[in-house]
C-alpha cells in the first residue's frame, strides 16, 4: 500500500509540473532546434513570397531548407550548399542538390545580420555582375533570412570560396 502511494504521489507531482509548465512554453519554438537559434520560428511569409515569384528551386542552410521543402510538400525544392561549396559529395538529399544544381537562376536563401545593410551574398553578386530581387524576413535574435530571386544568370557554388562565406553554418552566428 505504501508503494501504491509513493508512486500516486510521484505521478501526481509529474503530473502537476506538466500542467504548471504548459502555460509557459512558446508554441511557435518547440520544435526550434537548440543547433541553430537564428532560424525564423515561422517561415510562413518566407514560404508565401517564394510562391507569388515563383521560385521551385533554391540554396539554403538546411536549417531553412528542410522545414520550407516539408510544409511545400515538394513544391519549394531547396538543397543546402555545403556539400557543394565544399566539394563533398551532393549533401543529405542528392536528389535534391542535382535539382538545384541543374535549375536555372535558384533562388538564394542565407541568415543576415538585422543591421547588415549591404550582405556579403549581395556585395558577391554585384561583383559577378548578377542582377537580382532583394527581399528580407525577420527571424531571431537579431537575424534576417535574406531571400534573392530574379536572378539574371545561373551562379556557380561549386568550390566558390566566395558563396562559403555568404553560405556559413547556422552554429557559426551564435
Amino acid at each position: 500500500m505504501l508503494v501504491q502511494a509513493l508512486l500516486f504521489t510521484a505521478l501526481l507531482l509529474y503530473l502537476v509540473a506538466q500542467v504548471a509548465t504548459f502555460g509557459l512554453t512558446d508554441p511557435d519554438a518547440t520544435f526550434q532546434s537548440p543547433s541553430c537559434l537564428i532560424a525564423p520560428t515561422s517561415n510562413d511569409a518566407i514560404i508565401t513570397y517564394l510562391q507569388q515569384e515563383h521560385v521551385h528551386y533554391g540554396w539554403a542552410d538546411s536549417w531553412l531548407a528542410n522545414p520550407i521543402v516539408f510544409k511545400t510538400n515538394d513544391g519549394i525544392i531547396l538543397a543546402d550548399p555545403h556539400s557543394i561549396i565544399y566539394r563533398q559529395g551532393f549533401g543529405r538529399l542528392p536528389a535534391y542538390t542535382q535539382a538545384v544544381l541543374h535549375a536555372a537562376h535558384p533562388a538564394m536563401l542565407t541568415f543576415v545580420r538585422h543591421s547588415d545593410t549591404y550582405p556579403l551574398l549581395l556585395h558577391t553578386l554585384d561583383n559577378q555582375h548578377v542582377t537580382y530581387h532583394v527581399r528580407r524576413f525577420p527571424a531571431l535574435r537579431g537575424y534576417d533570412v535574406l531571400v534573392v530571386t530574379d536572378l539574371s544568370r545561373n551562379v556557380s557554388l561549386v568550390g566558390s570560396r566566395d558563396f562559403a562565406a555568404v553560405f556559413p553554418y547556422c552554429s557559426v552566428y551564435e
